[in-house]
């Protein structure tokens, strides 16, 4: 990447030194110090455009990575970087599956790490609250909302039932024997290994962060068993801090599906992602996503035949057995005189309507 510092009144003078240069050596600007020395090639290039108003410098990298930055003259001129575009599907999608949760509910909404403190004990704010949502998100990999709740109530319960004023807290875990807490856990999945997880950050968030959770990601994510995916989400619900993108195995999921990455781990897609996603949308695109993965384009037995996405071609994975399976039971159902017999499902979608004229 080029690092662009140009603070000086003398930045007009030294680009254009370096553009002839350049010139003189057959060369791209880019091979050029701005003192007019030559220099290595640089995997970048940058382009210079001459305007009436203030210069704009462009940095166009050859990789994904760009940067911002602001250049001080006497026109108070600025750099602007070119920003990797945003896939033309990316709105159309989103916005439609914004739409659809609408009218949806599910186990995120009510059951979610960020809304179980709140239902276990009315907290909203506060240092037990925060521990208490740290605690949520290291149980909830590779674990259903569905169960992390109820594993979460059951916890509570038991300490406050055992003399803990406050429940499920700090201190109630830095006390309970290791065998006790792995058996309160034992339905969330890999309970054994949590159980040490959760035993060694409650010490470490009592000795080193006085007793709260810290406020930056690398102090987070250094905690026993958390990643960036739970890091990122406690520091927006813990703290209203948006630096990043929680990327759980939904979100990974449906952004390959739709093509708007192409990675093989939730990391590199956090990473993909943030490069383009508006950030005003880094803290919401989780939930959105989540439930509409949990409910509708499930891992396995999608509800193509119930999303929108499908009836507007805007998906580019649908299922059509599904919908003509689905449009073959409503036939047969409707010859019988019964109602279709509707499949299980995690959440409720009775006020979505049925697509029909499927192409």
């Amino acid at each position: 990447m080029v690092k662009s510092e140009f603070f000086t009144q003398r930045t007009s003078k030294r680009l254009k030194l370096a553009s002839q240069m350049a010139q003189s050596f057959g060369s791209t600007i880019s091979d050029v110090a701005l003192d007019g020395s030559r220099r290595k090639p640089a995997p970048a290039v940058i382009q210079v455009k001459k305007e009436s108003e203030p210069i704009s410098l462009e940095v166009k990298s050859h990789g994904n990575d760009t940067k911002r930055a602001r250049v001080k003259s006497e026109e108070d001129t600025h750099v602007k970087l070119e920003e990797t575009p945003i896939p033309k599907n990316f709105f159309p999608i989103y916005n439609e599956v914004k739409l659809i949760r609408s009218k949806i509910t599910t186990p995120v909404d009510s059951m979610g790490c960020a809304t179980i403190p709140i239902r276990i004990a009315e907290e909203k704010s506060g240092p037990l609250f925060r521990y208490r949502l740290l605690v949520s998100l290291m149980l909830s990999s590779q674990t259903k909302d569905e169960v992390n709740y109820e594993v979460m109530k059951s916890m509570n319960d038991y300490f406050k039932s055992v003399g803990y004023e406050n429940g499920l807290c700090l201190q109630a875990i830095l006390d309970v024997e290791p065998t006790k807490l792995d058996e309160l856990i034992h339905k969330i999945g890999f309970h054994n290994r949590k159980t040490v997880y959760l035993k060694s950050a409650a010490v470490i968030v009592k000795e080193q962060f006085n007793g709260d959770i810290p406020k930056n990601i690398k102090q987070i994510t250094a905690l026993p068993g958390v990643g960036p995916k739970m890091g990122y989400l406690l520091l927006q619900d813990a703290w209203g801090i948006n630096d990043g993108i929680g990327v759980d195995v939904h979100v990974d999921r449906l952004a390959n599906m739709w093509k708007w990455v192409n990675t093989k781990t939730p990391e590199q897609t956090r990473l993909a992602l943030e490069k383009w996603v508006p950030r005003e949308l880094w803290q919401e695109i989780n939930p959105v996503l989540v439930g509409f993965g949990q409910v509708i384009c499930t891992p396995r037995g999608r509800r193509c035949d119930v999303c929108s996405l499908a009836s507007k071609k805007l998906c580019n994975n649908i299922d059509r057995g599904i919908i003509s399976k689905s449009r073959r039971e409503k036939e047969s159902a409707a010859l019988r005189g019964v109602a279709v017999k509707e499949r299980k499902i995690r959440g409720d979608i009775s006020q979505i309507l049925d697509i029909e004229d499927l192409a």
